[in-house]
């Protein structure tokens, strides 16, 4: 057998081997995109309520320039905030950074698990039902 068929087994254990790495890369990458996109949209939204929040409403403000340079020094107030260790955006910032590793962790294992089964090595939906289902059982899912 030469071409590669989904569900049949290989008489080339190197090429098999070569494949299965190639499928946990392409799930870890998969996972690690989804997770960083989801820090980024959740980072994204706190900064933008925050700043929102610091914002002076311009139709009632006598003296512009004194109000903008207030507006200001809360922008600045807030970059501090998560750029200097001890500020609770910073602190929040590395519990959610904490937290994706173990999410990335926890899937990085379920899918080495879960290609060991032969239904599931070459079928990324099953692939992916079984890693869904440990993380399910066993906690750290994406959603989690």
């Amino acid at each position: 057998m030469t071409d590669y068929e989904p569900g049949r087994t290989h008489h080339h254990p190197e090429l098999a081997r070569r494949e299965f790495w190639a499928a946990v890369g392409r799930w870890l990458t998969i996972g690690i995109l989804v997770l960083t996109a989801g820090v980024l949209i959740v980072e994204n939204t706190i900064t933008t309520t925050a700043i929102r929040h610091s914002q002076v409403d311009r139709a009632h403000v006598i003296d512009q320039g004194t109000e903008a340079a207030k507006a200001a020094q809360s922008g600045v107030d807030i970059l501090n905030d998560c750029l200097t260790p001890g500020g609770e955006c910073y602190e929040r910032s590395q519990q959610n950074q904490a937290r994706i590793l173990e999410v990335v962790k926890a899937q990085t294992i379920y899918i080495a698990l879960c290609v060991r089964d032969p239904g599931t090595s070459h079928n990324p939906a099953a692939l992916t039902a079984c890693v869904d289902d440990m993380a399910k059982e066993f906690g750290y899912g994406i959603g989690d």
